[in-house]
């Protein structure tokens, strides 16, 4: 009798998980943030996030339609918030509030790739919070550092070619003011 009690409890296991994924895509489409929905349904961020994508791959095994719905109804937020972000990173005031910003792009850019499945093995760029102490006082920050700088210059050159980003300035001497440093 062992076995049938184990079936039973991952049968009711698999409907708990199955009906909280339902509630964290209907907060989703209602407009809440992972953490919010974390919040409502009393899991974690990452079990928020998995919870969603777990719904999404089945929906899109299920439902092609549907899972195309939720995924344009996504780009759609993401690319209002790249909308509202662009002109902020070109008038950053500070390079503290140009990194911070650069970091919220990237954040966005990685969800656009999660949802369509342009997922790196590893990252190009790693953002850090980081803890700076200067003159006694600590200040946080956050630091940019490039996973591998070859894959990164080629991704560059690859949407300068396609027209999705401007070619980089260059100065007097013909070198990009934003060079990626040369990998080992």
């Amino acid at each position: 009798m062992p076995k049938r009690a184990d079936t039973s409890k991952a049968k009711a296991k698999e409907a708990e998980i199955a009906v909280r994924r339902e509630q964290a895509i209907q907060l989703r489409i209602a407009g809440a943030s992972e953490r919010q929905i974390a919040e409502q349904l009393g899991v974690s961020p990452k079990t928020a996030h998995t919870d969603l994508m777990g719904f999404l791959e089945e929906l899109a095994q299920r439902n092609e339609g549907r899972a195309n719905q939720v995924r344009a109804l996504q780009m759609l937020r993401y690319d209002r918030l790249l909308v509202a972000l662009w002109p902020r990173l070109a008038n950053a005031a500070t390079s503290d509030e140009l990194v911070k910003l650069i970091a919220s792009a990237i954040s966005v850019l990685a969800r656009i790739d999660i949802i369509n499945g342009v997922i790196p093995k590893a990252p190009l760029i790693n953002v850090e919070d980081m803890a700076v102490t200067v003159e006694g006082e600590v200040h946080e920050t956050k630091v940019l550092t490039i996973a591998d700088p070859d894959k990164l210059r080629g991704a560059l050159e690859a949407l300068y070619e396609a027209g999705a980003l401007p070619p980089p300035e260059t100065g007097g001497n013909g070198a990009s003011d934003a060079e990626i440093p040369e990998g080992d």
